[in-house]
């Protein structure tokens, strides 16, 4: 079928050469019912249809090149189909060659009559592109009334300025689509009425981007522009007037006109062209979705008062540099509608609406002045205003509605309103990240409403570079169940919170980096979890009171509460404290000391829970924590605690669990221990006498006993232990405690490892290795140089 259908085009085009100078007239019989373009209709055969007669005599010629009058180079002729009756003829196509200027002719002559070009029919020149296309300028006679659709479509070698006839009333779709070549400003003439689909799109796949400008003739009477009729106009440049007579432009209208240009070195858009100002119709109604979407005008824009309908995205990305001011009428905002564009003055809304679509004015961020939003507005959608005055340091005040339910995900993320936050008692939903990054507010009000259960992830969270600016009381509802991730992050000038009763969450970061928060904190009756890292860094907190009913408590959630000291009591009902949850708990100079208590009950305590915890003096830990679910360095560097208690049926002694607990005042060790983990006393300096290794215990760990240089006495390892370190090879697992004055090793391990007594200067007298001893490593002895030793 392909091949037939290009022998057939080939045979056409070898015919029409070989006529290139013939006259032919066509009888064309109508059958009954036939519809064909007659006397007194348009040109382009959009007129209605002639009544069914006998025949119709129309005659089609072929014109050489050199008979029109200014044609230049190309070895072409036009073709036409002529009224008889009318004396018009229309341009159908060409024959030959293409090549140099298109001159279409005001009138043609026929067997001795002459005939006026009235129209240019559909894809009449349609892809005469290339090197057998036009490469020069268009001339078209002033009679021209019609160009059909496609009439001229991607003639891309065409050049110059396009210029309409002035006598022009009907442009087809596609007319002049992809006539990359043609420059200038074009102006559309008077009587035309309607630009419909695509007539001037340009697909902006090439650097030669069409028109540098579009004009509309005195007294247009131009009512509709239709879709992407002038999209991918890149190089517009100066304003659009649209005149008053229109009332409708259709989606993605003026599409990329004057649009940015992206820079590969730098990763950002660059206007292409100051395109000026936009004017727009007192009578428009409509405006398609995207109709000027990624635009770069300058200065005000003002929508008519009888606009009835806008599109998504209309003004997406469309420049402006003034203030925006919506009609009176408008109940509407439409998704994205003002999204990304450059307005540096004021936004006002009018009293009638209603509703304020999905990102409508996101990215709008150097807006200046206050905003209002109106009473009538129940809904605020998700990223409406995400950003807005951002990066103008004369952003205003935020006023919400009386009668706002609900506030979407990240509607105000980024803005730069200042001044009080007051939500209404109306609003009964916030979205995730509602307010998140609005750092230059200065104080907040949540709403007050039975509705009101939950604040969620990252509502009102700044940043480590942008800490959100509320001061003084955070009073949170009393209707309030959970406070979720991350809710108030980074709120690091709030100075007091009151939390409700009703609260039974507080979800993983929530007011962490809130370093301002002082005093006591009560957490609530009802409370049941307490999320990872939910109160981290809170440093001037002085308290801490947690109530019975908690369940868990995350990993971090108190860490580096410094200032935190008193009494502090774990209720049984906490089964879980996760890892590092109290680490640097009162780890400040002069904090208030305290006991902890662990209430039996808790199953589970995390690796350095306690880490570093300087307030506590003494602490127990209860027979419901089995020694499986006890982490590393719990009481890590607590340089005041003096004692601490485990249960007797551990058969453990954890690792590191009183690393660098100065303080410590004596070691006790379970009956039922049958080993000491790695660094299980490191540098308790502070233990003083003797130390027993209960009989039973197998192995003792790396650096166990490092630097208790208090210990005193006989140093009496029992038979039981058959190793040192299984973890870390055991080094330094006396080393430094200088006290010990004489040394028993049982016969049972078969390995001294490395620095074992390293620094026990005070040991004395002979040392006798047990023959089990197949390997000494280094350093195990250095310093001891009051030892005697046999083998």
């Amino acid at each position: 079928m392909v091949k037939r259908y290009r022998a057939k085009q080939a045979a056409r085009r070898s015919h029409r050469i070989a006529c290139a100078a013939m006259s032919v007239v066509l009888a064309i019989g109508m059958a009954p019912g036939l519809a064909f373009a007659g006397e007194g209709d348009k040109a382009d055969g959009a007129g209605a249809a002639d009544a069914p007669r006998a025949s119709l005599q129309l005659a089609v010629q072929a014109q050489p090149a050199e008979q029109l009058a200014g044609q230049a180079q190309g070895d072409y002729a036009l073709t036409y189909a002529y009224d008889s009756g009318a004396k018009t003829a229309i341009v159908t196509g060409f024959t030959g060659t293409a090549g140099g200027n298109l001159v279409v002719p005001a009138t043609v002559v026929k067997d001795g009559a002459t005939y006026t070009v009235t129209a240019i029919g559909a894809s009449a020149f349609k892809n005469a592109e290339g090197e057998t296309g036009f490469d020069g300028t268009l001339s078209l006679p002033n009679t021209v009334k019609s160009i059909g659709a496609s009439a001229f479509q991607n003639c891309q070698n065409l050049q110059g300025p396009l210029v309409l006839p002035s006598g022009l009333t009907s442009l087809g779709s596609y007319a002049f689509a992809d006539c990359r070549g043609m420059a200038g400003t074009v102006t559309i003439p008077a009587g035309v009425t309607a630009i419909p689909d695509h007539c001037f799109f340009m697909d902006g796949s090439s650097g030669d981007r069409g028109l540098t400008g579009i004009a509309f003739a005195n007294g247009s009477s131009l009512a509709s522009i239709g879709e992407s009729a002038f999209e991918g106009n890149w190089h517009i440049t100066g304003g659009i007037n649209l005149p008053d007579s229109v009332t409708s432009i259709g989606a993605r209208a003026f599409c990329n006109t004057g649009a940015r240009e992206y820079d590969f070195n730098t990763g950002e858009d660059e206007p292409a062209g100051a395109q000026g100002a936009l004017h727009l119709p007192a009578n428009l109604q409509t405006i398609g979705a995207e109709a000027f979407y990624v635009c770069t005008f300058s200065g005000d824009l003002v929508i008519p008062s009888g606009i009835a309908s806008i599109g998504k995205g209309a003004f997406h990305r469309s420049g402006f540099t003034g203030s925006l001011t919506l009609p009176e009428g408008m109940t509407t905002v439409p998704e994205e509608c003002f999204y990304d564009c450059d307005f540096t003055g004021s936004l006002t809304l009018p009293s009638t609406l209603a509703s304020i679509g999905e990102s409508a004015f996101g990215g709008c961020n150097t807006f200046s002045g206050n905003l209002e939003i109106p009473s009538g507005v129940t809904q605020i959608s998700d990223w409406a205003f995400s950003g807005f005055g951002a990066e103008n340091a004369l952003c205003g005040s935020l006023t919400l509605p009386s009668g706002l339910t609900s506030i979407g995900e990240s509607a105000f993320s980024g803005a730069g309103f200042t001044g009080a936050l007051n939500i209404p008692d109306s609003v009964a939903s916030i979205g995730e990240e509602a307010f998140s990054g609005c750092c230059r507010f200065s104080s907040l009000k949540l709403p007050n409403n039975p509705n009101f259960t939950a604040i969620p992830n990252g509502a009102f969270a700044g940043s480590s570079d942008d800490p959100m600016g509320f001061g003084g009381t955070l009073s949170i509802p009393s209707s309030v169940a959970s406070i979720d991730e991350k809710a108030f992050y980074y709120c690091s000038f709030l100075e007091k919170l009151q939390l409700p009763s009703s609260l039974t969450d507080i979800g993983t970061s929530a007011f962490e980096q809130c370093t301002l928060l002082s005093g006591t904190l009560a957490l609530p009756s009802n409370l049941k979890t307490v999320g990872a890292d939910a109160f981290y860094f809170c440093q001037n907190l002085t308290g801490l009171t947690i109530p019975s009913g908690v369940s868990s408590i995350g990993e971090r959630a108190f860490y580096g509460c410094l200032k935190a000291g008193g009494d502090l009591t774990i209720p049984g009902s906490v089964k879980t404290i996760g890892k590092a949850a109290f680490e640097r708990f009162g780890d400040s100079e002069g904090v208030q000391p305290g006991v902890l208590t662990i209430e039996g009950g808790v199953e589970s305590i995390g690796e350095s829970a306690f880490d570093s915890c300087k307030g506590f003096t003494s602490a127990i830990i209860p027979d419901s924590v089995a020694i499986a679910d006890m982490g590393a360095n719990v009481f890590m560097f607590c340089e005041n605690l003096k004692s601490c208690t485990l249960p007797d049926a551990w058969t453990a002694v954890p690792e590191g669990v009183f690393y660098g607990c100065s303080s410590l005042e004596q070691i006790v060790i379970p009956a039922s221990a049958t080993s000491i983990g790695n660094n299980a006393f490191r540098l308790c300096t502070g233990i003083v006498g003797a130390l027993t290794i209960p009989e039973g215990v197998t192995d003792i760990g790396s650096a166990a006993f490092y630097g208790c240089e208090n210990l005193t006495g006989a140093l009496v390892i029992p038979a039981s232990v058959a190793s040192f370190g299984t973890n870390y090879l055991g080094d330094g697992i006396f080393e430094g405690c200088k006290g010990f004055t004489s040394l028993q090793m049982n016969q049972a391990c078969t390995t001294l490892p490395n620095s074992m007594f390293e620094g026990c200067t005070g040991l004395t007298g002979n040392v006798t290795i047990p023959s089990t001893v197949t390997k000494i490593e280094t350093n195990v002895f250095r310093n001891c140089s009051g030892l005697n030793g046999t083998l």
